[in-house]
């Protein structure tokens, strides 16, 4: 579950479990001897390192697996896309039968926490020692770390200034000093409105003070991998009596011209008060069989991209409603993530 790789840096090992055909509620879940542990993405920046190497003078690691009967975690696991589960040695003999560990020996609290995406289920499993029990603070951070993981992985095959061009709301690519790398049409609109935001020697500002200090900050935080992979938010008031923009930031990698890559920031602009577009129509939903809150869903993906935090705000529903339902979409329109689904749905409308 943990190694060091090369560079000296340290790295997270992730058990990957290929989902059956059926999905989650089918089908042998569970890993065997011809399946392999792999190596979901490297954990390359400082706090991460100091975080997992903390943890690891407290933990000893393990991987899980589960029967391929239908069990607790089985169970777990078909009622939402996420989740934390935990137990002590004490309850080992009930659970023993769905949860195997890597260890020789049983006695120990453990925790684990998973993640699907992709079809498959990205989970760690760390052991703690009897005299201690985990605590939330645990669970929270294992949440992170398996967060961090899968982002990654998706830093890995993301194709920003495409997947930038290719929605309708405006997107800023830029480095950690704030030097804009790609905008895209709307971005430019934007600019030219002269409505909350600047360029000045190929930088990006905010034409409010506190709010340009507010988004260099998140910037450098997201360019640096620090904290939570999720987006992080800055208000940015406008002219006249308008409601603020929200920028919402998150990391990408940008390449240079001699196609080096470095760690950058994805600043996606929100106008709370313009009208939602575009809109799917009665066709689409449908040709796709989708129910109407999938409908809602794929609407305001189509206005917000992946920031699903805020598609949740849209719509009402929680973080992990959003997650259950894009997981549907992804299904039934047979695309890979949400960049591709907002590309099919945007050509479709």
């Amino acid at each position: 579950m943990h190694e060091r790789i090369g560079d000296g840096s340290e790295a997270l090992r992730l058990v990957n479990i290929q989902l059956g055909g059926m999905g989650l509620l089918g089908g042998t879940i569970g890993l065997n001897s011809a399946a392999e542990t792999v190596m979901m993405g490297p954990v390359t920046h400082p706090r991460d390192e100091a975080v997992v190497m903390r943890m690891w003078e407290t933990y000893v690691g393990g991987a899980f697996l589960t029967d391929p009967t239908p069990g607790l975690l089985n169970r777990a696991m078909a009622s939402a896309n996420h989740g934390t589960l935990g137990c002590d040695d004490f309850a080992l003999p009930q659970a023993v039968e769905h949860l195997r560990w890597h260890r020789d020996s049983m006695r120990t609290h453990w925790i684990v926490d998973w993640r699907v995406e992709d079809q498959a289920v990205h989970g760690f499993a760390l052991h703690r020692p009897l005299t201690e029990r985990f605590t939330q603070a645990d669970a929270t951070t294992l949440r992170i770390l398996c967060g961090h993981v899968l982002l990654a992985k998706r830093l890995e095959t993301d194709r920003p200034v495409q997947e930038a061009d290719a929605v309708h709301y405006p997107i800023f690519l830029i480095d950690s000093r704030m030097r804009v790398h790609h905008v895209n049409a709307e971005a430019e609109r934007l600019l030219l409105a002269d409505d909350g935001f600047r360029t000045a020697g190929k930088k990006l500002f905010c034409k409010d003070v506190d709010a340009s200090t507010k988004l260099k900050m998140a910037v450098a935080a997201a360019a640096a991998l620090h904290e939570s992979p999720e987006p992080r938010f800055v208000l940015v008031p406008r002219r006249l009596a308008h409601r603020p923009y929200i920028a919402a930031i998150t990391t990408v990698r940008l390449a240079n011209a001699a196609g080096q890559r470095s760690y950058g920031a994805r600043v996606q602009i929100i106008d709370t008060t313009a009208p939602p577009k575009p809109s799917l129509g009665e066709s689409y939903r449908l040709l796709f069989n989708l129910t109407v809150a999938e409908r809602r869903v794929a609407e305001a993906l189509m206005t917000e991209g992946d920031a699903l935090s805020v598609v949740a705000l849209r719509c009402g529903i929680s973080y992990h409603t959003v997650r259950t339902h894009v997981a549907r979409l992804l299904a039934k329109t047979g695309t890979k993530g949400i960049p591709a689904l907002v590309r099919l749905l945007s050509r479709l409308d």
